[in-house]
């Protein structure tokens, strides 16, 4: 994400929250090579192309909204996003950012 560095916790947030975008049920058929890459980008620290950005601010949205009820998510979706609510509060407003 741009100029922003992010933590570990930062990281297992996002790919959380990447993990379970194909869940929602809007959620278009993402290429799996593209979340391929875009997790062993942020694993490995390596830069994301505009396009990854946009894929990682679209997910922490997701997430983000569905945490707040505000987007249909199952159960199941919202057990793995709870523990990084307070990460995923936190990366809201970059994520916000790249989507404007």
């Amino acid at each position: 994400m741009q100029k922003y560095e992010l933590s570990d916790s930062d990281v297992k947030a996002i790919l959380c929250a990447l993990e379970v975008l194909p869940a929602y049920d809007f959620a278009p058929d993402f290429a799996a090579d593209l979340l391929v890459s875009v997790g062993y980008k942020l694993t490995s620290r390596k830069p994301l192309t505009k396009r990854e950005e946009y894929l990682v601010a679209v997910s922490i949205d997701c997430a983000f909204l569905a945490l707040r009820d505000e987007l249909t998510a199952s159960e199941e979706t919202l057990s793995a996003l709870r523990p990084y609510l307070f990460t995923i509060n936190k990366l809201h407003p970059f994520a916000v950012s790249i989507l404007n």
